[in-house]
């Protein structure tokens, strides 16, 4: 049986959103087809850890221990901005770690790849030898490698935070971890990238330097729900989610104006 290795921090996240639930989904599924490892990386140490959830994904992955000893003796000390920008201290000890403890795989898989993890999630594909993919978050006010000019992303977040100077500053260092995330992935070369919509991959330049795919469906999910699908549907749309613009809550609206429309959710 082929070894896989998963670079996650959502699992074991307190928060039980969609990427969460997405990811815990997929480390289900797998663990049928793979003998399975499930990583945490440093971003695990900016989150709040949920135990119990911890305990869940044990019963489908094999979790190297050196990270619950960290977790015990509470060593993991990471810094948001070393996370983002650069291989991090504590994300080069976990490599080494969980190398010493599981040896090399035979496949690295990030499910869920948002800002946080990248220079971690690339790090980690040394423990295949460089053979690993990932899943990579983006949409348009947030996305990675963007082909919008520095000016349309400082109007677009001066819109959303009404501040052009914090909107500067945020686009800034977003292009600065573009041009690092950028130089190390083009050097490890992954074997795949993708994203959960065609109009997110359109929006960013990746199909100049990967293997780029569009999932379908986007979520993993589980096939027993459509078996409880509502057929007698109503004339109107449902906007589902977290109502803030990186999940299209303008966009909803503009299309509101033409049909009925319902949002739930709660607001950012």
């Amino acid at each position: 049986m082929l070894s896989l290795g998963l670079a996650d921090s959502r699992a074991i996240s307190k928060a039980n959103s969609g990427s969460e639930r997405h990811v815990r989904e997929v480390i289900k599924r797998l663990s049928l087809r793979y003998k399975l490892y499930y990583l945490p990386t440093t971003h695990a140490f900016l989150d709040a850890i949920s135990e119990d959830q911890l305990k869940e994904i044990k019963k489908f992955a094999k979790v190297p221990s050196f990270f619950e000893y960290l977790l015990d003796k509470k060593l993991g000390k990471a810094s948001l901005l070393r996370e983002l920008l650069t291989f991090s201290h504590l994300a080069k000890e976990l490599v080494r770690e969980y190398e010493r403890e599981i040896g090399i795989l035979d496949f690295v898989y990030v499910p869920h790849n948002s800002r946080i993890q990248l220079m971690p999630s690339i790090l980690f594909s040394k423990l295949s030898r460089g053979k690993y993919g990932m899943l990579l978050m983006t949409d348009p006010h947030n996305s990675l490698l963007e082909n919008e000019s520095f000016f349309k992303c400082v109007n677009v977040w001066t819109k959303i935070w009404f501040s052009r100077k914090s909107a500067i500053e945020f686009c800034s260092f977003q292009r600065l971890q573009n041009i690092a995330f950028l130089l190390k992935a083009i050097e490890t070369k992954p074997s795949f990238i993708s994203v959960m919509n065609k109009g997110a991959l359109n929006y960013t330049g990746l199909p100049k330097y990967f293997n780029t795919k569009v999932l379908s469906p986007p979520h993993a999910f589980n096939n027993l729900a459509l078996k409880y699908r509502n057929f007698d549907k109503e004339d109107y749309l449902v906007f589902l989610g977290r109502i803030n613009t990186a999940k299209g809550a303008n966009e909803a609206l503009e299309v509101g104006k033409h049909v009925k429309l319902k949002m739930i959710g709660y607001k950012e």
